[in-house]
């Protein structure tokens, strides 16, 4: 009898292979078969041979002398088409387009779950196309390469573009799954003050869970995306339509005080700049008036500058870590301030921050990262 469960090989058969282990299943000839089809011998040979297709005619035909349904012969031949188009397709993007792949770190890409594992070059090309939604590299370019290099200084390397490109998509497209509401930026900016005590939560994932909540809540959605090698973002923003906004982070500096920097500086361009434009925060990122103003916006809302007078006169671990409370953030935000400041060493009080690291047991799009002790 005729397997009628869906058939979805992943090679390339044509359904005149199917119909040939049908008549050697039911010891009918090919003249036989054409005499019950009503066919000609020559076409049941074309058939068998691939060099002709099964039509919706001729697939009701087939239900009637071989079995089974007209949709299932229907559905060897679709998915015939289909294979035929992409292993054409594919073709044409290893011939035009192999240097593409040299732009991503495809182990990366595959390792976190973002494509699918794919081991020939014109799957790989496939896989990057559906990840990004775009048709061809080309239009990759003159849309996510773009976006990715908006930022830049000279001192840009071309080589992380593609990987700063993947990392803003997947971004995009974990904002994309978030439940938002519209965007309402005066609201937004009244909500920060009263996230700062989540940077003291003792657990991580809780805290981040509640600040993506609030954040969604007034349309900002808030995601965390693990870097591939080659992307240097700390930290993003852009915008998805007129009524939502991603702010994106990557734990890429590993410690607390980063992280709550890179939100609120991330928070800033929201609060302060343009919807029409894209921010990325790198270590090389260009001293604009509006990288400056999102500094301050951070810097201030962290610790007030009324308060920020106090800084110089901090010394112990336990002096910084009541200036903390008294302020209701974590001390090792106290510390880098401090270090920042040139009012102590890069070295001293790293114990007072907070050591994070992306959680490889769960190396999706939607990883989280763990407190892993103090640096």
């Amino acid at each position: 009898m005729i397997d009628t469960t869906p058939f979805k090989p992943n090679w390339l058969v044509h359904p005149g292979e199917t119909v040939a282990d049908v008549l050697e299943e039911l010891g009918m000839s090919q003249v036989d078969a054409a005499n019950r089809l009503g066919s000609s011998k020559k076409f049941v040979n074309d058939l068998i041979r691939g060099k002709a297709n099964i039509s919706a005619d001729t697939a009701h035909s087939l239900s009637l002398v071989l079995g089974s349904t007209t949709e299932f012969w229907m559905r060897l031949q679709a998915h015939y088409d289909a294979e035929k188009a992409r292993f054409a397709a594919e073709e044409e993007l290893v011939a035009n387009h192999s240097d593409w792949l040299k732009r991503f770190p495809m182990p990366d890409l595959m390792k976190f779950g973002w494509i699918p594992d794919a081991s020939t070059k014109g799957a790989k090309i496939t896989a990057l196309l559906r990840f990004f939604g775009v048709k061809t590299p080309v239009i990759w370019a003159e849309n996510f390469a773009k976006k990715a290099i908006a930022f830049r200084t000279s001192k840009t390397h071309s080589a992380d573009i593609g990987a700063t490109a993947a990392w803003l998509r997947q971004a995009e497209r974990l904002a994309q799954a978030t439940a938002l509401a519209p965007l309402d930026r005066p609201a937004f900016k009244d909500l920060l003050p009263t996230l700062k005590g989540l940077s003291r939560h003792k657990n991580f994932a809780t805290a981040w869970a509640e600040l993506t909540a609030s954040c969604a809540s007034v349309g900002v959605a808030v995601v965390l995306v693990p870097p591939p090698k080659g992307c240097r973002a700390s930290g993003a923003t852009f915008f998805l339509g007129t009524n939502s906004a991603v702010l994106a982070l990557s734990g890429r500096h590993k410690s607390d005080d980063h992280l709550w920097f890179s939100f609120y500086h991330e928070a800033g361009h929201i609060v302060l700049h343009s919807k029409k434009l894209t921010f990325i925060e790198t270590n090389d990122r260009s001293d604009s008036k509006v990288e400056r103003e999102a500094d301050a916006f951070a810097r201030d809302m962290l610790i007030p500058p009324a308060k920020a007078k106090k800084l110089k006169l901090l010394s112990a671990a336990k002096d910084i870590q009541a200036f903390a409370k008294e302020l209701d953030i974590a001390p090792g935000i106290v510390v880098g301030r401090m270090q920042h400041d040139g009012l102590i060493p890069q070295s001293h009080h790293n114990g007072l921050k907070q050591a994070l690291t992306w959680n490889t047991k769960d190396a999706s799009g939607k990883a989280a990262i763990d407190v892993v002790g103090t640096l």
